[in-house]
């Protein structure tokens, strides 16, 4: 997982095309990458207020601009309950926000396979096991 910052939906997209060369490049899974857009949220800040944070919301997601969002409330005592009340029904209605989840860990939820773990495979080196 990787949190970044961009100003725009064009940008975004462009950070995370790089990150997923860069990926690729190591020898990694560019599917197993989640880019996730950090945002400080003022609902105060935005026309039209939780509407307008869940369009954008729904609108870069659906771009394929950023996988997830890591949401910062500027004035957490005012815009986290106008947030959870008034801008999640929205995304929940528009499809971006899960309702419902079907593993236990952050590694379910975001769709990521465990990795072996670098223990079990020196063991398995070290005893000949699964060769």
């Amino acid at each position: 997982m990787v949190l970044i910052g961009a100003a725009t939906a064009e940008e975004a997209a462009a950070l995370r095309a790089e990150l997923h060369r860069g990926a690729r490049a190591h020898g990694r899974d560019p599917g197993q990458l989640r880019v996730l857009l950090t945002l400080t949220v003022d609902l105060d800040a935005y026309e039209g207020g939780p509407g307008a944070l869940a369009g954008l919301i729904a609108d870069w997601h659906r771009g394929g601009a950023v996988d997830g969002f890591h949401l910062v409330p500027a004035v957490p005592e005012r815009d986290l309950e106008r947030f959870t009340a008034e801008t999640v029904p929205l995304l929940a209605d528009r499809g971006p926000f899960r309702t419902a989840y079907e593993g236990t860990t952050l590694r379910d939820h975001l769709g990521l396979v465990r990795p072996e773990s670098q223990y079990a495979a020196g063991a398995r080196a070290r005893t000949g096991a699964g060769a």
